[in-house]
């Protein structure tokens, strides 16, 4: 095995993470997926609010803000959400400030002075806080991966947003990423989101990805009608989901970045409706035809 797979296996730490003032209000940080683990399977310390109902999510691959209007509409979808996930961030924007929430930054990719990785920007303050890391075999550049456990009074809720490495020689390097997350799920009981950018655009990946999903009991979302994005033929942007169901779904067409946002609204299982639930975000509309 040569030093670089041998490295995507483990998630390695980040130093010297610049924080953001809010971030730090209840939620200890780890950088190794056996001390996350660890927390994990720790009572939470934190004050729990009520669930809302629905939780709303959206993720973006938002492309490092390079494309004019980005930070704008990052505004639009942070006014609808209670919690925005970001890949391609940047650490310290201040993009989407008007409202205050917790922002959690696990750094990847250093562009120069600029790190960029992936962003959680939340309406409630988690206790657990992962920062980790995996490397791309073919270029040696990490990739990032935001772990938070958020307590809530009917349950603690995992999220894990991801991005997924992009370039390898085989699927062996592109499944480690994914075991070395298992142990995480494994040590959660409660509902869970695993959700960001797969970069699943062939079919070796994405069996690869679906094999993973389903041994974690993870289910995927349903996006149907799907205006996602597409990467090489696929839509990589997706949302898998433990004890928890959407009841609603939908992607935001964009010429701010390479991907779309895509948002759901969540409810625990048990307050799923008997009758069957909209496929749309309600503000969602359709991609338009290339």
């Amino acid at each position: 095995m040569t030093r670089l797979s041998s490295t995507l296996s483990y998630p390695i730490a980040f130093l010297g993470v610049l924080l953001f003032s809010a971030v730090s209000q209840g939620a200890s940080q780890y950088q190794t997926v056996d001390a996350c683990a660890a927390a994990l399977e720790t009572p939470s310390s934190v004050a729990a609010s009520p669930l809302p109902e629905p939780l709303r999510i959206r993720s973006w691959n938002i492309m490092k803000f390079d494309l004019p209007g980005a930070e704008d509409e990052l505004r639009g979808h942070l006014g609808h959400s209670d919690l925005m996930l970001l890949q391609e961030s940047v650490r310290g924007l201040k993009a989407g400030d008007a409202s205050p929430r917790y922002r959690y930054f696990s750094p990847g990719y250093k562009r120069g002075e600029e790190a960029t990785g992936v962003e959680i920007r939340s309406r409630f303050p988690a206790d657990v806080d992962c920062e980790l890391q995996f490397y791309e075999p073919w270029l040696g550049t990490p990739k990032a991966v935001s772990v938070l456990r958020l307590p809530f009074k009917e349950a603690s809720i995992l999220l894990i947003n991801l991005h997924a490495i992009n370039f390898t020689l085989t699927i062996d390097d592109y499944r480690a990423q994914f075991l070395a997350l298992s142990p995480l799920i494994r040590s959660h009981r409660g509902p869970m989101i695993v959700a960001g950018d797969f970069n699943h655009w062939n079919p070796w990946r994405a069996d690869a990805l679906y094999r993973w999903s389903r041994e974690m009991g993870l289910r995927e979302i349903n996006f149907s009608p799907d205006w996602r994005s597409r990467h090489v033929g696929s839509a990589v942007d997706t949302l898998f989901l433990r004890g928890l169901e959407a009841v609603a779904r939908g992607a935001f067409p964009t010429t701010r970045s390479d991907h779309h946002a895509i948002a759901a609204s969540l409810v625990l299982v048990r307050d799923l409706p008997a009758e069957g639930a909209d496929s749309r975000a309600p503000d969602a509309q359709p991609a338009p035809e290339r």
